[in-house]
């Protein structure tokens, strides 16, 4: 493998991940943003809040799961590169700064978790 279709691969990865990673934070925001509404929203109909938050709740769940899922690819997709770069014999900084947005995926996905939780435990209480 060339450097050029190492450089490529890096490329494509790091544009996939970066995009992944921007639509996870505008989707976390949307489902924060709607379950702080609607646990300080004050509705007469209290069935009807809460099948919404749980609704709300759910959807946070599942992005969590996803975001979680997304890190652990861009790990696997990391390793990969950094096998092929290593066999080849090439050093590229490009995989440097994956390995950071690898990081910083890593992190978002901890940090959703343990806000999910703490939703979760709090429904639960």
């Amino acid at each position: 493998m060339t450097k050029t279709e190492l450089d490529d691969r890096i490329e494509q990865a790091t544009r996939k991940i970066t995009q992944n990673y921007h639509k996870g934070l505008k989707e976390i925001e949307e489902a924060k943003t709607k379950i702080n509404d609607l646990e300080l929203a004050a509705v007469d109909n209290e069935s009807a809040r809460n099948t919404r938050l749980n609704s709300a709740l759910d959807l946070l769940m599942q992005l969590t799961d996803s975001i979680i899922f997304e890190s652990g690819r861009a790990w696997e997709e990391y390793e990969k590169l950094e096998h092929d770069c290593r066999v080849e014999g090439h050093e590229l900084p490009e995989l440097n700064d994956l390995k950071e947005l690898c990081k910083k995926t890593e992190e978002f996905a901890t940090d959703l978790l343990c806000y999910s939780l703490a939703h979760f435990r709090r429904k639960t209480q």
